[in-house]
């Protein structure tokens, strides 16, 4: 997006400073909307639930502790 804006102001015949702030904005945009997509798009994967099974004792325990049926 960042280069976009930059070549898009450079194209239309802005001058440096304001091409450069115009990327700056862009660049920070996206950085904010990355870090907005990782907090509510993404899954949440805790240690220890992935719903593997152990072998304990006699029988295959869930990660959630409770025995399989």
């Amino acid at each position: 997006m960042a280069i976009a804006a930059l070549a898009a102001s450079i194209f239309a015949g802005v001058g440096p400073i304001d091409c450069l702030i115009r990327g700056l904005v862009a660049f920070a945009i996206g950085v904010v909307a990355t870090q907005c997509w990782y907090v509510f798009f993404t899954i949440r994967v805790q240690r220890g639930e992935a719903g593997l099974t152990e072998k304990e004792g006699t029988g295959a325990v869930r990660a959630t502790g409770q025995p399989e049926s």
